[in-house]
């Protein structure tokens, strides 16, 4: 569901999948360099940011990344399941979440929020 994101040297492709997992892969044969368990699907695109790949999770967290080892860097807890690309604009991060599973069962829980923190790489 994930679309792919490509550091800026092009040696590898990074994508999200349902299995929970980010994918770190061989821009040329494909092969896997390392994988990251976010606990949760993902469906928006990562995004390269320098030595860091940000990437949302239906765990409902935000994620930094490092892009050479797959390490966490950081993570932000959302409200709902985090499904958009993160955006970085002046060194800051925006990320969005839908409304919480109780608010959209039609109960009293938080609607999804826009979410701004900083900085992107650590």
């Amino acid at each position: 569901m994930s679309g792919p994101a490509v550091g800026p040297e092009a040696e590898t492709v990074y994508i999200g999948s349902h299995d929970s997992r980010l994918y770190a892969l061989d821009a040329e044969t494909g092969t896997e360099r390392w994988t990251f368990d976010t606990g949760g699907r993902i469906t928006g695109c990562p995004t390269v940011v320098g030595d860091c790949l940000l990437v949302g999770s239906y765990d409902r967290s935000c994620y930094a990344v490092e892009t050479r080892s797959g390490e966490a860097v950081w993570a932000v807890d959302g409200v709902g399941h985090v499904t958009s690309a993160p955006a970085v604009v002046d060194g800051a991060v925006y990320f969005t979440d839908r409304a919480s599973d109780a608010h959209l069962s039609g109960g009293d829980g938080p609607t999804g929020g826009v979410y701004k923190i900083g900085p992107a790489d650590g």
